[in-house]
């Protein structure tokens, strides 16, 4: 498998504020010409252990396109956490200050779940170094996998994304309510935001802004699709 910009591209998800309804940015979301499913073409890249190229690629790409530094709005970008241990990694984050990629600070590193963290001090050191580049973090998938709670505590992310699991039937569930009420209070109190993926209907959207979730983001909200077709977007 070989992988170069040519054969990867991005389709962009709006991520909302829901109180007012104003789009405060998007999701890059990693596609292939070669992988129908995005997950196919992760998995092919671990067992031919090009997981780190395949991932700088696509962080690469999307920013150029995205041009963040003319944009006013943020853009979250998935990312392994062993990338960001990778040695060659702050490498390539100075390439991206160098070439003016992270000049607006409003980049937001989503850190994927499916990895297991093993050294979480190495992993808030590489985090620190990344945020003098003024890169944000989120938390992706929260409550869909084993517990971040941990990592939520030691890291302080300053986003966290629930799983689209706390969003499907909202309306219909007083215990998925009540944790996001819990969830909210502790960022509340600790200045994190939390993002709620996966919102499809009416109903869960407007049960989640009566909770005064902050931001949301799903189908109902904006299906991803290609950064062109957004026609109000500041990229050049």
């Amino acid at each position: 498998m070989t992988i170069n910009e040519g054969n990867i591209y991005h389709h962009f998800q709006p991520i909302f504020s829901l109180k007012d309804k104003k789009r405060i940015g998007y999701e890059g979301l990693l596609r292939s010409t070669d992988f129908s499913n995005p997950e196919l073409f992760f998995q092919q890249a671990i067992i031919n252990n090009q997981l780190y190229q395949l991932d700088t690629q696509s962080v690469y790409k999307a920013l150029k396109m995205f041009r963040p530094n003319e944009s006013k709005e943020k853009l979250f970008l998935n990312i392994f956490p062993s990338t960001i241990f990778h040695h060659d990694f702050l490498d390539f984050i100075n390439k991206l200050a160098t070439e003016k990629l992270l000049s607006n600070r409003n980049i937001t590193f989503e850190l994927s779940e499916v990895e297991t963290v093993r050294d979480l001090a190495q992993l808030k050191e590489r985090i620190a170094i990344l945020r003098n580049y003024g890169i944000s973090i989120a938390f992706d998938d929260v409550g869909k996998g084993k517990a971040y709670i941990q990592d939520i505590i030691e890291l302080d992310p300053e986003y966290i994304k629930l799983d689209r699991y706390f969003s499907k039937d909202l309306h219909r569930s007083e215990k998925k309510q009540a944790f996001i009420y819990l969830i909210l209070e502790y960022c509340r109190r600790y200045n994190n935001t939390v993002i709620l993926e996966g919102i499809e209907t009416v109903e869960d959207l407007q049960i989640a802004q009566s909770l005064s979730v902050p931001l949301g983001q799903g189908f109902l909200l904006g299906r991803p699709q290609l950064l062109s077709n957004y026609a109000d977007v500041s990229n050049g």
